[in-house]
């Protein structure tokens, strides 16, 4: 063991494609670790890191890495410490490589940002990886709350499932029936079926609740009123969520989302709340025939 107190090492920007000599130069008790823009393209040339035992902060941003592997049978430990990964402008494209992930026992943070999958999925990436690795706390640089989390599990349920059926599937829940068929298209058979588990997760914990059911399906008119005045009444479904207002509010009235002051007014408790978190849904909010919605402006 050479160098038995180095607890961060640096090699970014420097063309590697093997890193063997990390292990045998004995740089075991390494904490940090940053491979950013080297040529790695295969997660198996990074094989000397899973047994690292102090690897806690992995770098592989701007790598050519496309694919995470899973776990490999013939490995009894598996990066043991790392609880942080950054894949930043990797070409990672593939959900499958994402799940794998889960396999990294304390992993809680993942930046993931500007690679291939987050320009394959768009704003839809982060519902998706949020719901499909549990472990996570923070996700490309912001720490996830637990309301957060429970926002981006329902949005993954209302991603892959036809909005005004849902709680209408059978006892195999069977999610893709009737879900987003554009996302279905771009995944592999293996993807829909780590999908169609996840969905079926989600779904038993956050809407085994029939009362909570027939909420969702439900449609309830709501009074609209904008700062200048203008008044009308629209029915909504429960199932929309907060960031479904506004963006409802910016047809309606011009104002964009970010320049908008939502305030649900409840007729039949008379109080009102400020909505502040986008993925909140109204059934959640308790929201029922007669509400207002009251409309402001940042100018």
């Amino acid at each position: 063991n050479f160098f038995p107190n180095v607890k961060t090492l640096c090699l970014k920007f420097n063309k590697m494609v093997t890193i063997d000599f990390i292990a045998e130069c004995g740089f075991k008790n390494i904490e940090q670790l940053d491979l950013a823009g080297n040529s790695f393209s295969q997660w198996s040339q990074l094989s000397p890191l899973f047994v690292m035992p102090s690897l806690q902060k992995l770098n592989l941003s701007r790598t050519r890495l496309d694919s995470i592997d899973a776990k490999p049978d013939s490995c009894e430990v598996f990066f043991p410490s790392l609880r942080a990964i950054n894949l930043h402008r990797t070409q990672i494209s593939s959900l499958e490589s994402m799940h794998n992930l889960n396999s990294v026992a304390r992993l809680t943070s993942l930046r993931i940002n500007e690679s291939g999958i987050s320009h394959q999925f768009g704003s839809d990436l982060r519902p998706m990886l949020i719901s499909m690795i549990p472990g996570l706390q923070m996700y490309n640089g912001g720490t996830l709350s637990k309301e957060e989390r429970v926002g981006m599990e329902k949005r993954f349920i209302r991603l892959f499932s036809k909005k005004d059926h849902l709680g209408d599937f059978n006892e195999e829940c069977e999610a893709m029936a009737n879900g987003n068929i554009c996302l279905l298209e771009i995944v592999s058979e293996n993807e829909r079926t780590l999908i169609n588990a996840k969905f079926r997760e989600l779904y038993g914990k956050h809407y085994n609740n029939q009362d909570t059911l027939t909420k969702l399906k439900k449609e309830v008119k709501i009074l609209f009123e904008a700062h200048d005045g203008r008044k009308e009444i629209l029915p909504i479904s429960l199932s929309y969520n907060v960031r479904d207002l506004r963006q409802l509010c910016e047809d309606l009235y011009g104002i964009p989302p970010t320049r908008q002051i939502l305030h649900l007014k409840s007729m039949s408790k008379s109080t009102q709340v400020l909505l502040e978190h986008d993925d909140v849904n109204l059934a959640d909010l308790n929201c029922s025939e007669g509400d207002e919605l009251f409309i402001n402006q940042i100018n």
